[in-house]
């Protein structure tokens, strides 16, 4: 016992001298390089929330809770060729804001529990850029994303935005992009990721793969292919192949769609997610609209089936996917009542078991930079109505019955 003692004191004692060695390069290599590195830009944003929410089922009957949040960027050139780009969130929160923290399966970097607060600090962004004449190179943790589409966009598959949460920001992946630029309207990009579990190392759920887009006066294409290695969910590897096409003309229209195959296990018609959207300004662009509609194959319940199925698929360990239906509409209007407010309006719908979730609210900038917003929103389902079934949208599957969420944003 005292041999291994001893041995991992050593080991501690190399440990330590590797990392004073490596603090001292480091910090040569700042001094070194200061005069070639341009001066930090900082930005970003500061919001103050409130939520309050209804709960139902085995929620509250009424819960509030606030967070304070930043989201800080920095980023810094290193002569003509090379960008340096960091971001990172700080969030600290009270009530339903730091449940939702201490329980959320966010990795976060730290996460303290003080007297009365939650905070955490999470790294969002770190990654370089090195711009050449016609390709570029991107290292790092960063956002790939695909697509064109609105509220829903199946190409952008390593995170797909939520139309419940619009003003959420997508989080990083780390990897590495090249991209060629054979002319102005063209665009190859090759591109790698990690798998889902970072704590893996015989490299099982690496992603590769690559896209090319093209746009021309009225038109956008983008093609997509990628390869997930062989993991204990795909022992045979997964295929991704997507179009995302783009039409302006007096109205604009987007078709997104995505394959998933996978050879040990092919899915048919279940492995496909496409997304159909019409968007519009009107009334000399006062309002903007947007109805789109989303076909969910990979969704567990088919039209005809309940959603009270979902328990017994969880307590399975069944793979479920964020959407359990496979048909989705959703609409959303802004309209601006002058260059500083706005009210908006926005519509979730699965006609599978007619569960909705609509929402309304506005937007005020007393000042340049600054925007307090409020929306309200509410989950409904025939089962609330005493019209039908419980639904996914409802309040029994959402946990609430309506929310008010308040925020206060500086932008800087």
């Amino acid at each position: 016992m005292k041999r291994r003692q001893g041995s991992l004191g050593a080991m501690a004692c190399r440990r330590a001298r590797l990392l004073g060695h490596g603090l001292i390069i480091a910090t040569l290599f700042m001094v070194v390089a200061m005069p070639i590195f341009a001066e930090p830009v900082f930005s970003g944003i500061l919001t103050t929330t409130l939520d309050t929410v209804a709960g139902a089922g085995e929620a509250s009957d009424f819960s509030y809770g606030t967070e304070q949040y930043a989201n800080v960027r920095m980023r810094s050139s290193l002569g003509d060729r090379a960008v340096v780009q960091a971001a990172v969130n700080l969030i600290a929160a009270t009530g339903s804001g730091a449940e939702t923290l201490l329980y959320s399966n966010d990795r976060a970097e730290s996460s303290t529990d003080d007297e009365n607060y939650v905070a955490k600090l999470e790294l969002e962004r770190l990654y370089a850029q090195i711009r050449g004449e016609v390709t570029d190179i991107e290292l790092g943790l960063m956002r790939i994303a695909f697509g064109y589409g609105q509220a829903f966009r199946p190409t952008d598959f390593l995170n797909p935005p939520n139309p419940l949460l619009p003003d959420a920001r997508p989080r990083g992946s780390l990897g590495g992009t090249l991209a060629f630029y054979p002319s102005d309207l063209t665009k190859i990009l090759f591109f790698s990721a990690g798998g889902v579990d970072p704590l893996e190392t015989a490299g099982d759920g690496l992603l590769f793969g690559a896209s090319g887009e093209n746009h021309w006066s009225n038109v956008s294409v983008q093609l997509l292919y990628a390869f997930q290695a062989p993991d204990e969910e795909y022992w045979m590897g997964f295929h991704r192949g997507g179009v995302s096409l783009k039409l302006d003309t007096a109205v604009g229209i987007v078709l997104d769609a995505l394959y998933g195959f996978d050879p040990a296990d092919p899915e048919g018609w279940t492995g496909l997610e496409a997304a159909l959207g019409v968007d519009a300004s009107l009334f000399d662009g006062d309002l903007y609209a947007v109805v789109q509609y989303l076909f969910h194959g990979p969704g567990y319940l088919g039209h005809s089936q309940s959603i009270r199925e979902l328990d017994a698929a969880e307590l399975n360990s069944e793979e479920l996917s964020d959407y359990s239906r496979r048909n989705y509409l959703y609409a959303q209007g802004i309209y601006s009542l002058d260059d500083y407010t706005r009210v908006n309006f926005s519509f979730l719908f699965t006609p599978d078991d007619f569960s909705c979730s609509p929402a309304m609210g506005f937007e005020y900038e007393p000042f340049q930079g600054c925007t307090l917003a409020m929306t309200g929103r509410l989950s409904l389902d025939g089962e609330f109505l005493s019209s039908g079934e419980r639904g996914e949208l409802g309040p029994i599957f959402t946990g609430t019955y309506g929310s008010v969420h308040t925020t206060f944003t500086l932008r800087f």
